[in-house]
């Protein structure tokens, strides 16, 4: 291979690979696959403006195919963290900020309107 192909791969191949590691060694369990695939997904039980928030979250959830990589209450993949219960162990204001910005996993975000974010995030709450 040459210098530039060597270089190239490098530049590419070991962040991706970090992102990789680093992914693998969070401790957010994931379930076996196919267990309890066919489980909905719900949020808790809300009231009043943050019940609609929460749902449309979970709406938002499914349609922009988060459920590719991430998996809640078994259902979706394992290539991103199990999110089933990230309700407990993040706050708000931590999701917010993991929306705003994007990872080499992760998409970029910038194409949910603000009242999108926040449903997102209503619904992530949800998950305890």
């Amino acid at each position: 291979m040459t210098g530039r192909v060597m270089r190239d791969l490098l530049l590419v191949g070991v962040p991706l690979s970090l992102a990789f590691v680093s992914l693998l060694a969070r401790d957010t369990p994931s379930p076996l696959v196919g267990q309890g695939n066919d489980r909905p997904l719900r949020p808790a039980a809300l009231t009043g403006e943050d019940e609609a928030l929460a749902r449309q979250g979970a709406s938002l959830f499914r349609l922009r195919g988060c459920l590719g990589c991430h998996q809640v209450k078994g259902a979706g993949g394992m290539i991103g963290p199990d999110l089933s219960l990230v309700g407990s162990r993040w706050s708000r204001e931590a999701l917010f900020d993991q929306l705003e910005g994007h990872t080499v996993l992760m998409p970029d975000f910038a194409h949910l309107s603000p009242e999108e974010k926040r449903e997102l995030v209503e619904y992530l709450m949800t998950l305890r």
